[in-house]
């Protein structure tokens, strides 16, 4: 079976596997707000 990372992620959390939060920023700057907003 394979599966995308986002499918993977879905089935995780029907299992109650926590993962943590991610964000993908496309420049420097939204990064740097991504990274804030992650904490």
């Amino acid at each position: 079976m394979q599966l995308l990372e986002f499918q993977a992620k879905e089935l995780f959390r029907e299992y109650g596997i926590n993962l943590l939060d991610s964000i993908a920023s496309t420049n420097i700057e939204q990064g740097r707000k991504d990274a804030k907003q992650l904490g």
